[in-house]
């Protein structure tokens, strides 16, 4: 997978470029351009179906949310080159699914989930080996327990002045 949208600062193209000189099996690029600057979606598609054929997949309709979350469960390696927080719903579904994910390391959600325990992976070494599958279970592990409803509920609360459970009883 790569971005989440047809933003540029996505930087699509940079990250066509690096998967494009890696040595190793033919990949599937699965790329989110469904939204964002139709010009910039345009560049992306030309550009990776040049890099990639057949193998290049550009994601331009919305889907229903239970068929993108079914989706992401087949992605085995996730890059984002954002050069700000962005994506985070998917990051955080594809650490939970215990994905490798990519991200550049001077983002703020790099800090965020790094200090948390998270592995990440950084763009500058951006390589295919699989995850060791240890690791994927220790994010996995994180990912379930920090984001976590209870933690949402405690949250809302402190934020709205209230006792966790008078906000988990009115959810």
């Amino acid at each position: 997978l790569v971005g989440n949208s047809a933003d540029p600062s996505n930087h699509h193209l940079e990250v066509l470029q690096k998967l494009a000189a890696l040595d190793g099996p033919a990949l599937k690029l699965h790329v989110p351009l469904s939204y964002g600057n139709h010009r910039h979606r345009d560049r992306v598609i030309q550009e990776g179906r040049k890099l990639f054929g057949e193998d290049f997949v550009p994601l331009l309709d919305f889907v229903p949310l239970d068929q993108y979350q079914r989706f992401l469960q087949t992605v085995d390696v996730a890059v984002f080159n954002h050069e700000r927080q962005q994506a985070m719903g998917n990051i955080i579904i594809l650490l939970g699914l215990g994905k490798k994910v990519f991200m550049r390391s001077d983002v703020s959600s790099w800090e965020v989930l790094a200090q948390r325990g998270v592995r990440l992976f950084d763009i500058d070494a951006l390589d295919l080996a699989p995850m060791p599958a240890e690791q994927a279970l220790v994010n996995q592990s994180i990912i379930q327990d920090y984001f976590c409803r209870e933690r949402l509920v405690s949250q809302l609360g402190k934020i709205f002045g209230q006792q966790p459970k008078a906000v988990a009883a009115a959810g």
